[in-house]
């Protein structure tokens, strides 16, 4: 007996919530129309945004960067490190071409041996992609 107790309170609450619901009329409806999520909302905010194109602001932007990196130590104790880091940034904004640019910097260092004198190199290439020109030919600037 004591089992069916709490499913007949929870049959009676429900029956009387349909009631109030539908003495209330349309109210319920329209609560949980403000709720945010609703379909309609769903739809109404695409329909917005499909009358008002000339107003959206899109941007997209991507940083990648990619360490390679390479270090012998030889058995007389001198050492080298080769170290290659690629760097990519790209941003396109409203249906733009997407401009950015690439950079490459590679890092050679050689430990001193005997007479000779350590090596301690870096080298930075930047490439341009793209470009906001409007006319005239693309133009792709390589810096050393």
């Amino acid at each position: 007996g004591f089992w069916f107790l709490p499913r007949l309170i929870l049959r009676d609450s429900f029956i009387l919530q349909e009631e109030e619901q539908s003495s209330q009329g349309h109210l319920a409806e329209v609560n949980s129309l403000n709720r945010g999520l609703s379909l309609r909302s769903i739809i109404q905010k695409h329909e917005n945004i499909a009358n008002t194109a000339g107003t959206v602001r899109s941007e997209v932007e991507s940083t990648h960067t990619v360490v390679s990196s390479r270090s012998t130590m030889s058995s007389d104790g001198s050492m080298s490190v080769n170290r290659d880091v690629i760097q990519g940034e790209l941003s396109a904004k409203n249906g733009e071409e997407p401009v950015g640019k690439v950079t490459r910097t590679q890092y050679t260092y050689q430990s001193p041996h005997g007479d000779d004198q350590g090596v301690n190199k870096v080298t930075t290439t930047t490439t341009t992609l793209g470009g906001r020109r409007a006319s005239g030919p693309k133009i792709t600037e390589i810096e050393d």
